[in-house]
Order: structure tokens, then C-alpha cells, then sequence
């Protein structure tokens, strides 16, 4: 398989993905933050992943050349303004039939008891 990874981070959901798709398949992590992609490189190296690249962008606009069978992303929806076009866009770097997961909160209810200024 090849998987997209969507606001990689240091990296943590690029080498859970990369354990599930083994050696034959490929992990592609877009990550806006210099520094997070420093240490998700330097993390890769260590593991000795070399099926997974990192590359520096937004994840909002970011289309690749070639289709994933997998798009994923975890903690970055409730982060993004104008979600539904942001996930509508990347259905265009999936291949027919390939499949989305994106793992996140529902931040809607939350309350705080007794309510501070925050």
C-alpha cells in the first residue's frame, strides 16, 4: 500500500502505518512544521524505516503526482478551518476505492466546571 499521512507530526501515526504496511508499501507525511519533520526524520532513521518519507507542506492543498490507496490523519480535523473542503480535496489523492481514516475529537461538548475566562 501507499498511505498519506496528513499533519505527520513527529511522525508517531507515519510509523504506526508503516508497521501495518510492511516494507513493500510506502508512507508519505505531510507536516508544515520544520521542526516536527526534524525529529519525525531523525525518529525514522533510528527505527530504521526506510518506506517512510516526510515532506514539508501544507497538508490542505498537498496533491501528489501519484493516487494513495490510504489517506490518513490523526489530530488534525478539529484544527483545520473549512474541513469539508479540505477532506472533499483529498479524495483526489485517492485511487478508486481507496480508503480515508481520520482519528479525532469531538471537542463540541465540552464544558468546564465551575467556567473560567479560558
Amino acid at each position: 500500500m501507499r498511505v498519506l499521512d496528513l499533519g505527520s507530526g513527529p511522525g508517531d501515526v507515519a510509523f504506526q502505518v508503516a508497521e501495518m504496511i510492511g516494507p513493500n508499501g510506502s508512507v508519505v507525511g505531510v507536516e508544515q512544521d520544520p521542526a516536527q519533520i526534524a525529529v519525525a526524520v531523525q525518529r525514522r532513521d533510528g527505527f530504521g524505516f526506510g518506506n517512510v518519507d516526510f515532506r514539508h507542506g501544507d497538508a490542505r492543498p498537498f496533491l501528489d503526482t501519484e493516487p494513495f490507496d490510504a489517506v490518513v490523519c490523526r489530530l488534525l480535523i478539529l484544527h483545520l478551518p473549512g474541513v469539508v473542503d479540505v477532506l472533499t480535496h483529498h479524495l483526489r489523492n485517492l485511487r478508486p476505492g481507496g480508503v480515508f481514516t481520520a482519528v479525532d475529537y469531538d471537542v463540541a461538548g465540552m464544558r468546564v466546571l465551575p467556567e473560567v475566562e479560558l
